[in-house]
């Protein structure tokens, strides 16, 4: 993911995320999402 940061700077951030799938009769479902956003990393010297 991305954006700009308050001083202007393209601003990055990672995701870590987990599906968990289950088999009820002949097809899968998702019974459960997580996510978590990890520490932004502010990309020094770009410009957009």
């Amino acid at each position: 993911m991305a954006g700009n940061g308050t001083n202007g700077n393209p601003l990055a951030f990672r995701l870590r995320f987990t599906d968990v799938y289950a088999k009820r009769g002949d097809r899968w479902q998702m019974v459960a999402w997580q996510s978590t956003k990890l520490p932004l990393i502010e990309l020094k010297g770009s410009s957009s």
